[in-house]
C-alpha cells in the first residue's frame, strides 16, 4: 500500500510538472526534426540491449520512453518527460540539452559465489526508482543522432528473493544494490527525424 500511495503521487507530480510548464518559447528553427530513436551501446557493453525514442512537443518538451533486455533475461522500461533549453534558437529542441523528471521499473538476476563456503547464491530482483535526469542530444549531418544522459532515481520499491535464502550478508548485498540501481544514464546512438 505504501508503494502504491507513492507511486501515485510521483504520478501526479510528473502531470502537475507537466502541465505548469507547458508555456511555449519562441524559437527561429525552422528545422522539422521532433523525434530520435536509438540503442544504447554501452548497455550492449554491460550485457544488455536497449531502444529509446524521443518526441519532442512544440518547442521543448520531450516525451521518452525506452525498453530493454538485458542477456540473463531481466528486463527495464522507462519513461520520462524532458524540458529541452531554449538557448540556442537556431537549433531544433531534439538537439539540446534537457532534464527532466523519470520512473523505472528493472527486474533482473544474478548468480555469485560466497568466497567463504564457496556456496552458489541466486537473487532476483525488480526495482522502481523515481528520480531527475540531465543530458544533452547532438546531431550528425541531418540524420545521425548521439545523446547522453545521467541522473539519479530514489528507490520507491525493491523486491529481492534469494536462493537459498540464508545468505549471510544478504542486507548488505540488497541495500548496495538499491543504492547502486538509483543511477540513471545511458549513451544513445541512432537517428532523428
Amino acid at each position: 500500500m505504501k508503494v502504491i500511495s507513492f507511486s501515485s503521487i510521483s504520478m501526479l507530480f510528473l502531470l502537475v510538472l507537466a502541465q505548469t510548464s507547458l508555456a511555449e518559447l519562441p524559437t527561429t528553427s525552422t528545422d522539422t526534426r521532433r523525434n530520435a530513436i536509438g540503442v544504447q551501446g554501452l548497455g550492449l557493453i554491460m550485457g544488455n540491449a536497449t531502444v529509446d525514442y524521443e518526441h519532442v512537443f512544440g518547442s521543448r518538451h520531450g516525451l521518452f520512453l525506452e525498453g530493454g533486455m538485458d542477456f540473463n533475461g531481466g528486463h527495464n522500461m522507462g519513461v520520462a518527460y524532458r524540458i529541452h533549453s531554449t538557448k540556442d534558437k537556431n537549433r531544433p529542441a531534439i538537439q539540446t540539452s534537457f532534464w527532466g523528471p523519470f520512473i523505472r521499473f528493472s527486474k533482473s538476476s544474478m548468480e555469485f559465489e560466497d568466497s567463504d563456503t564457496k556456496k552458489n547464491y541466486d537473487i532476483d530482483m525488480q526495482m522502481l526508482n523515481i528520480g531527475l535526469v540531465y543530458g544533452r542530444n547532438y546531431s550528425w549531418g541531418k540524420c545521425i543522432n548521439f545523446g547522453w544522459r545521467l541522473g539519479y532515481g530514489l528507490p520507491v520499491y525493491t523486491s529481492y528473493k534469494w536462493s537459498p535464502d540464508n545468505y549471510k550478508d544478504a542486507n548488505t548485498v540488497n541495500n548496495i544494490i538499491s543504492v547502486v540501481s538509483g543511477i540513471e544514464g545511458g549513451i544513445s546512438i541512432g537517428f532523428v527525424f
